[in-house]
This record gives structure tokens, sequence and C-alpha cells, in this order.
């Protein structure tokens, strides 16, 4: 049977034998890239023809069934970016194979040299001037505790520049009152420090009046009907996602053609 021709089949008896994909996913450093990936993987599965990745005999990998899987994904119109992401995917799959000696060599330096597409986008949206800054921050608040962790939320995004993920993964105790800074655990287990720039400090300062100095998470999920007591213990889960944007659209304080989404977790 030619390269051309062979198919990923699936094993007979072999489901507790080691899966390349799966421990290819388990390499990844955060819960986010691991869904992401096991995502991939498991479309990956399907375009060849398997209902699931986990019983896939991936030692019949091969260079042509990346054509097969760019073929599907063209005809999904995948953009670019999400093309290479998949090709990342295939390959990473492939060299977890063969490094324990399950992909033939020969097979896998073929897959290692494909290339990524190369293409150049505008970026979306753009960024606030001070003024449109200002007035985002004023149409967060209505006088309630969400209120209060709103513009807080808003303050911290705008002025220290960090990830949706990063913010609602904060500690109180990544927060430090002396140097008015942040530091955490980012993107890539990068350790970050970030400044809360002066103009903003009172948004954190009366943040914290409401939430308290209880050790947890720094922006908590808030219901008006919990007292302070109960809130302290209430933390926002990824499920929970609501678009913050509606609360911008609402207040109509940024210009017309400003249409870029904001999408945050919030409860």
């Amino acid at each position: 049977m030619s390269e051309s021709e062979n198919v990923l089949s699936l094993p007979s008896c072999r489901s507790n034998l080691f899966n390349p994909a799966d421990s290819y996913v388990k390499t990844l450093g955060s819960k986010r890239s691991q869904t992401t990936v096991e995502n991939c993987v498991q479309n990956i599965a399907k375009i060849l023809g398997h209902s699931s990745y986990d019983r896939v005999e991936w030692s019949k990998l091969r260079r042509s069934h990346w054509q097969k899987i760019l073929g599907a994904l063209e005809e999904k119109g995948c953009s670019p970016s999400t093309k290479n992401l998949y090709l990342t995917v295939f390959k990473g799959v492939a060299k977890e194979a063969w490094s324990n000696d399950l992909l033939p060599q020969s097979a896998y330096l073929k897959i290692s040299s494909l290339k990524s597409l190369k293409f150049e986008r505008l970026p979306k949206g753009r960024s606030l001037d001070l003024e449109e800054g200002r007035r985002l921050l004023e149409s967060c608040f209505n006088g309630t505790t969400k209120g209060f962790r709103d513009r807080a939320i808003f303050a911290v995004m705008m002025g220290c520049g960090l990830r949706r993920a990063e913010v609602v993964s904060l500690k109180l105790a990544n927060w430090n009152c002396i140097d008015r800074s942040f530091s955490f655990i980012g993107k890539g287990n990068k350790e970050r420090r970030v400044y809360l720039p002066k103009n903003l400090d009172k948004y954190i300062d009366e943040w914290l009046i409401k939430r308290g100095l209880e050790a947890g998470t720094f922006f908590p999920g808030v219901s008006e009907i919990l007292c302070l007591s109960q809130f302290h213990n209430v933390v926002c889960f990824p499920g929970k996602a609501v678009r913050l944007w509606n609360v911008v659209e609402q207040a109509n304080c940024l210009p017309e053609g400003f249409a870029h989404p904001i999408h945050f977790i919030l409860v």
C-alpha cells in the first residue's frame, strides 16, 4: 500500500496502550491550551474517519494525511491561523509517536518538514484613546458591588495590559499594595510583574474596600443578595461567561464604528 493510500485505522484490542495524542495534550502548560488542542486532535480523528482520537492507531500516521486534513479545513473556510494550529498539533502528535518508538523515523521526518502557511492580516479592533477609556470606566459603574468590581477589572485590563484569562486568575496574594503591582504566572508559564498607573489606583482601592482583604480570587463573582461573608467564597468559573461588551454598548460610551466585542468572564 502506498503512502497516499494509507489510512489511519482503529487498533484491535489496543485501547490500553500508549496514546501519543493523549500524551501530547498532557504536555501542554495550561488547561485552556489542553482543551483547544484536544478539540483539534478530536477533529483530526474525525476527518480521518474515526469517532474518537483515543482509539486511533497513530503509528500509521503519514505526511499524506495532512493533505486530507488541510482539504477538510479549507472546505470549512478555516482561517490560515487555524490551519497552522492544526498543523502544529498534527506535527506534535507525530513527534510524540516517534519519540516513543511508534512512528518510523522516515515518516516522522517527512511530517516534520511540513511548512506553516504564510499570511498577514490587519489586527482586529483598535486601541482606545484616553477619553474613550475614561468613558468606558464610567459606564461600568452603577454604585453596586458589581459596579465597583467591573470598573476595577477594566482598570487592570487597560492599565496593565493583562489578558482575560490572567485577570480572572488573579489572587489577592498577587497584589502588592506597596508598589501597586501584580505579579503572577502568565502565558507560556512566564512570571510577570505589571504596575498599575497612578491615575487608576483609586479604582482598585475602592474595590478592595468592598471586597475585603481575605485571601482568594481578586475578582470573585458577585451577587447583590449575598452578604459579604458569602461573597468571598464565590469564584469566577470560565463556564459562566457573559459579554461585558453589553455594559459598554448599553451605556453608548464609545464612538460609532467601535464594533469589536469585548468578551469577559463574569457572574
